[in-house]
C-alpha cells in the first residue's frame, strides 16, 4: 500500500490501555486516505498495552518499534521519525481520538497549500468517564502573526499533520522532557516555515489529572522559554513575561489541585 501519511504514537509504562484502544479504533475508521501507523514503545510497557497491540495485528498498516529504556516523548518521536518513509506525518497522543475525516481533511489542505509546513486544528477536551465536553482548545489560524504564539503553544500537538522533510530540516523535536511541541513549532516559525490551524474540531482529547499540570511542569516550561529566547524567537521582555505568566498559571493550578485533596 502506498500511504500518504504515517500516524505516530508514543506509548510508555503509564499509558492507559483502554484509551490506546480507543485511539487506534478512531484511526482505523479514517476515510478516503491511505496511511500507516507507527507505535513507538518508549521503554517497558505493561502486558495490557501489549495485549491491545496484539488485537490490532490484523491491521496491516500498523508497525511497532521499541526503545529499550524510556527516553521521553521528544526523543521517542525523533526515533520514530527516522523510521518514517511517507511525505507527511500525523501526530496524536495515545489517549486521544480523531474524527473520521481528520486525515483526509488535513492531507488535502497540505496538498492545496504547498507553502504550509504543518496544519493543526481546534480540539475538544472531554471528561474521560462520561465523555461530556469540558472545554474547547482554540488556537490562532496563522500562528506566525499571532501575539499569543509568544506566550502560548501555537498548535494543539495531537491535532497536527506536518511535512516530514521540514521538521527534519530543523533537527526534529528539540530535546525537552515537556513542552517539546511548543519548542518545535516556534523553531519552525523562526526559520521561516508557515504553520496553519484549521477552524475545525478534528481531534478529541481526554482530560486527566496529568494534563492539569502545576508546579511539577513549570521548570520544563521555563527551560523551553529560555530556549526560545536563545534562538531569538522571544525578546528579553517576552522571556521574562513568559516566566512570570507561567509561574502565576502553574501556582493557580497547584492551589486548585491542593484544595481538591
Amino acid at each position: 500500500m502506498l500511504a500518504d501519511t504515517t500516524v505516530i504514537i508514543s506509548v510508555y509504562s503509564g499509558t492507559n490501555p483502554h484509551n490506546l484502544k480507543d485511539c487506534l479504533e478512531s484511526i482505523k475508521r479514517q476515510e478516503n486516505c491511505q496511511f500507516y501507523v507507527l507505535i513507538v514503545m518508549d521503554g517497558l510497557v505493561s502486558p495490557e498495552i501489549k495485549d491491545v497491540l496484539r488485537e490490532f495485528t490484523t491491521f496491516k498498516e500498523l508497525n511497532v518499534v521499541e526503545i529499550v529504556e524510556n527516553q521521553g516523548l521528544a526523543l521517542a518521536l525523533n526515533y520514530g521519525l527516522k523510521e518514517i518513509k511517507t511525505k507527511y506525518v500525523t501526530r496524536i497522543d495515545c489517549d486521544d481520538t480523531m474524527r473520521s475525516d481528520r486525515l483526509s481533511v488535513q492531507l488535502q489542505y497540505l496538498r492545496d497549500h504547498p507553502e504550509v509546513s504543518a496544519v493543526g486544528s481546534y480540539v475538544n477536551v472531554i471528561n474521560p468517564v462520561n465523555h461530556s465536553l469540558i472545554r474547547k482548545r482554540v488556537v490562532p489560524e496563522k500562528p506566525e502573526t499571532a501575539l499569543s504564539s509568544k506566550y502560548l503553544t501555537p498548535m494543539n500537538h495531537p491535532s497536527v499533520t506536518f511535512r516530514l522533510s521540514d521538521v527534519i530540516s530543523v533537527g526534529g523535536y528539540p530535546n525537552f522532557r515537556k513542552a517539546q511541541d511548543r519548542a518545535l513549532w516556534c523553531t519552525l516559525m523562526q526559520n521561516g516555515y508557515i504553520l496553519r490551524n484549521q477552524k475545525q474540531y478534528l481531534t478529541t482529547m481526554k482530560h486527566s489529572g496529568k494534563k492539569a499540570r502545576a508546579w511539577s511542569y513549570l521548570w520544563y516550561e521555563i527551560q523551553v522559554a529560555n530556549y526560545l529566547y536563545s534562538i531569538k524567537f522571544l525578546t528579553l521582555f517576552q522571556f521574562i513575561a513568559n516566566v512570570v505568566l507561567l509561574s502565576c498559571h502553574r501556582t493557580c493550578n497547584e492551589i486548585l489541585i491542593r484544595l481538591k485533596l
